[in-house]
């Protein structure tokens, strides 16, 4: 039997007794609830992290081939420095890992190429955005991927800044009119003979329609705002618009055969694109996640050792292999995987 009172001591000495003390990470859970964001691994960040693991690796593949004695330090150390992203992205020092690794190589071994250039800034960005505190939750999403819009905004900026000269719509030396030409001569040969009047208006409107491109993306983006901030409906659909315009747009570029063909550069665009996704913020399950990422490991490899691709695209035309530059030599899996992030 309890002693009288002594349940009115209890209640007193409990009442008197300090709260015990949040850790860390609950006080970081408790922020990130009440400004709307994700305490746990943001499922784009995963994804993106995951993408960007593959990408860079296929930096140094090419550094990777023959007898694995003659293999210099360099590529060995940044390849298994992005190994983390591939096979762990869920945690935050496996996308800083990535980016300190590619950035080594590229600074190192990098060639003199635009996506080079760019995915050396996008490693900076990674670094910069994860020094506070290495995570992958909704903050560090936020962050990121403001930041990459902003870039994404420069980008086309400059890009179609720099196209405002007489020679892009001249259609006889325009890159824009090159490149459909490519287009419709590699996919639809028999649907735009060269000399049609429908083969000759698209070629003429081709350096327009970039142009205009270039302007209307980095408008729908800025209007649109970065990912995280409050948007009202127009905001959010606009966002939608831009995310697929923009990702159809870099497919586009990758798939005229080297060496017109724009992958390496299409396919670190459309890794920034999943960043710029809104409304997914619920993980998936992990038989599905498993299920994605063998998926986006076995396209690749099947499409690169098939040659399938460039096959169809030559029509069974096979006497010489397209070049590339950077020497690469993986258009074949370059196109399926810029493809299956576009969808």
């Amino acid at each position: 039997t309890e002693a009288p009172g002594a349940r009115g001591a209890m209640a007193a000495g409990s009442a008197a007794r300090p709260p015990k003390a949040k850790s860390k990470q609950d006080k970081a859970e408790t922020k990130a609830k009440s400004e709307g964001l994700s305490a746990g691994p943001a499922p784009l960040l995963v994804a993106f992290s995951f993408l960007w693991g593959q990408l860079q690796a296929a930096h140094v593949v090419k550094d990777l081939h023959g007898n694995w004695q003659d293999w210099k330090p360099l590529p060995v150390a940044a390849f298994l420095f992005m190994l983390p992203s591939m096979v762990s992205p869920q945690h935050g020092w496996s996308l800083i890992s990535t980016a300190l690794g590619s950035l080594m190589y590229l600074t190192a071994k990098g060639t003199r190429s635009n996506h080079i250039v760019q995915d050396m800034l996008l490693n900076v960005a990674i670094l910069v955005t994860a020094a506070p505190r290495p995570s992958m939750d909704g903050r560090h999403l936020c962050s990121l991927a403001k930041a990459l819009h902003a870039y994404l905004v420069v980008l086309y900026f400059i890009s179609a800044l720099h196209k405002l000269n007489s020679d892009w719509f001249d259609p006889s030396v325009s890159c824009a009119s090159f490149v459909t030409a490519m287009l419709l001569r590699q996919y639809t040969p028999s649907l735009f003979e060269p000399k049609d009047l429908a083969t000759s208006l698209l070629l003429q409107s081709a350096p327009y329609a970039a142009a205009g491109l270039e302007i209307l993306l980095p408008a729908m983006l800025l209007y649109a705002g970065a990912p995280g901030s409050q948007a009202n409906f127009r905001q959010r659909l606009c966002q939608r618009a831009v995310v697929v315009l923009g990702a159809v747009f870099h497919l586009g570029l990758a798939l005229p055969l080297p060496p017109a063909s724009f992958y390496p550069f299409s396919a670190s665009c459309l890794a920034v694109y999943v960043l710029m996704a809104p409304g997914i913020s619920s993980p998936m399950s992990f038989t599905w996640d498993l299920m994605l990422r063998a998926s986006f490991f076995a396209l690749p490899v099947v499409a690169q050792s098939s040659g399938a691709w460039t096959h169809w695209v030559r029509h069974s035309d096979t006497s010489d292999a397209p070049f590339e530059y950077p020497p690469y030599n993986l258009y074949d899996a370059g196109v399926p995987w810029c493809g299956a992030v576009t969808v």
